[in-house]
């Protein structure tokens, strides 16, 4: 009998662990991320909790003459396939890492024209405004803004740290959807972030 026990603990165990290791959904409402950092280097994005994403593409974005900012999506393959969604293969990280001083408004002004460019309804984005209004800073050349999507919320990092969380799935994917729908405004860029396999 108590071999038994300790073979079912031994399993239950094992299972919890296994969940935790192969269902990053089930981990997203597990993990604090007020002390989460990350780091990248050679095509993996790392966070200091352990979890790890491979580069799937990178691209440039330029404005006129000037070169804006560098973009890089991550996913836990490093690939996406056209198959299915792109909101469909979460959890994934975009980075963001600028070329020039940018203040906080004029980017939730841009991030505003976007999403009327993708025709999502008014009364869909516009309670997310006033809190991208409270949340970002005015960046400087050389900042880093990510976005690190999960189905069921997104978190936002700052020069590799801990910036802001929302709960739910559907900011991420609108918010991602300026790079990554196929009706964006910049369907060359989208092709090279998620370089279809």
């Amino acid at each position: 009998m108590l071999k038994l026990k300790t073979a079912t603990t031994a399993f239950v165990l094992v299972s919890l662990t296994s969940l935790l290791l192969f269902s990053p959904n089930l981990l997203s409402k597990t993990t604090n991320f007020n002390s989460v950092t990350y780091s990248t280097e050679k095509g993996l994005l790392t966070l200091s909790n352990g979890e790890s994403y491979k580069l799937s593409g990178k691209a440039e974005f330029s404005y006129l003459f000037w070169d804006v900012y560098d973009s890089y999506l991550y996913n836990q393959s490093g690939k996406f396939v056209s198959s299915k969604k792109w909101y469909e293969q979460a959890p994934l990280v975009l980075e963001i890492r600028y070329k020039r001083d940018i203040k906080a408004k004029d980017l939730v002004d841009s991030t505003v024209e976007q999403w009327q460019h993708l025709k999502i309804a008014e009364q869909e984005y516009l309670p997310y405004v006033g809190w991208l209004n409270e949340i970002w800073p005015n960046l400087k050349e050389g900042d880093r803004l990510a976005l690190y999507m999960f189905s069921d919320r997104s978190v936002f990092f700052y020069n590799n740290r801990f910036l802001a969380e929302h709960e739910g799935g559907e900011f991420g994917k609108i918010f991602l959807d300026i790079w990554l729908s196929d009706d964006t405004s910049e369907p060359k860029l989208r092709k090279k972030l998620l370089s279809y396999k």
